[in-house]
C-alpha cells in the first residue's frame, strides 16, 4: 500500500531543510485546520513546534465558539 502525502507539506518540508530549520513556531488561522495540521506534520517529519497560543485563532463551529475550539486545540498541541 502506498502511503499518500500532502504536496504542501514536502515542499514546505524541502524549504525548510535548504534553510536547515530544526525548530518551527507557529501561528496563523484556523488553529483547528491549518495551523494543527501543519503541527502534527511538522513533528512527524522532526522538527521541534512551538504552537504560539496567542498568535493562533479559531472560529465558531455549529454552536461552539472560537474561544473553546482555540483552547482545545492549543490543550492537545501542548
Amino acid at each position: 500500500m502506498q502511503k499518500r502525502t500532502i504536496i504542501c507539506y514536502v515542499v514546505l518540508d524541502t524549504f525548510l531543510h535548504s534553510l536547515e530549520a530544526i525548530h518551527l513556531f507557529l501561528c496563523g488561522l484556523l488553529s483547528f485546520m491549518c495551523a494543527a495540521t501543519t503541527a502534527c506534520e511538522a513533528y512527524a517529519r522532526g522538527y521541534s513546534v512551538l504552537f504560539v497560543r496567542n498568535a493562533t485563532a479559531s472560529i465558531p463551529i455549529s454552536g461552539v465558539s472560537a474561544e473553546m475550539i482555540h483552547k482545545v486545540v492549543c490543550a492537545i498541541q501542548g
